[in-house]
């Protein structure tokens, strides 16, 4: 039973043939391929952005790390019996603003996970110039023991405002 098929019809068959042929050759080969290679890309995408987090963040820590150790060398410096209570009285004797102090409040607090503790004061100065203030705070802050001031909170005082009162959180580490 051999089948008599016109050149035409045998173009048409071949021409079908060679469709399906580059179809499924299509979507086994080619379409796969070219999904893997999307996926690859993504995941390429996904791993240069990981190596930059890890990057920044190993910045991060070196940063932190350098500030750690530079903290660690102003507090091994200063004097054995440092308190910060008593460095802020003295320096407000130095400003000549001991007159000018209404309350010093300590508080000590524990820092978990660290030999250090959180040493702050809370202080209140009124009826101060403003230079005297920022000489003041020039003196706490250039300081080589490591004081900051965490929160300062300051308002005009006086008949024609030219005097200031100012509450401030002064904070350092202590062993």
């Amino acid at each position: 039973m051999t089948l008599a098929l016109a050149k035409r019809e045998k173009y048409v068959l071949a021409f079908g043939a060679a469709f399906v042929f580059l179809f499924l050759f299509n979507e086994v080969g080619v379409s796969r391929a070219v999904a893997y290679r999307e996926k690859l890309e993504r995941q390429v995408v996904k791993e240069r952005a990981a190596r930059e987090k890890v990057a920044e963040l190993a910045a991060d820590y070196r940063r932190l790390s350098d500030r750690q150790k530079g903290a660690a060398a102003r507090l091994a410096g200063r004097q054995a019996d440092f308190r910060l209570f008593a460095f802020l009285d003295l320096l407000a004797g130095q400003a000549g603003l001991k007159s000018a102090v209404q309350y010093m409040k300590p508080a000590v607090s524990p820092i978990e996970g660290s030999p250090y503790k959180s040493s702050t004061v809370e202080m209140k100065l009124s009826g101060i110039s403003m230079e005297q203030l920022a000489g003041f705070i020039h003196m706490i802050e250039s300081s080589p023991n490591g004081v900051s001031i965490r929160r300062m909170s300051v308002t005009a005082t006086g008949k024609e405002e030219r005097f200031l009162d100012a509450v401030f959180l002064a904070s350092t580490l202590e062993k």
